[in-house]
């Protein structure tokens, strides 16, 4: 696993989370995820990426006059993405 959720605009990465921030050791976290992830190693991020990314999306968006960037996941995160989010849509 490197990358958890990215954030792009034109090509550019605006945020994500990813290895450094599962793997953390040091306590600040600047990444997308705001402390979810930071520290929690790969399974408990995963989880908390499925559950949360729609909530970190639009904090972004929220953060950054609602800029809507384009959201790149690993496929395999978002297939899982993708059931999550319809379970939770009915």
């Amino acid at each position: 696993m490197t990358v958890l959720m990215e954030l792009r605009i034109n090509g550019r990465i605006v945020a994500r989370c990813d290895k450094a921030c599962v793997e953390a050791k040091h306590p600040r976290c600047t990444c997308i995820c705001g402390g979810k992830n930071h520290g929690k190693g790969h399974n408990a991020a995963v989880e908390n990426t499925l559950r949360e990314a729609d909530e970190w999306l639009a904090r972004w968006r929220e953060e950054n006059g609602g800029m809507n960037p384009e959201v790149e996941m690993t496929a395999g995160q978002m297939a899982l993405f993708e059931v999550e989010r319809s379970r939770k849509n009915g």
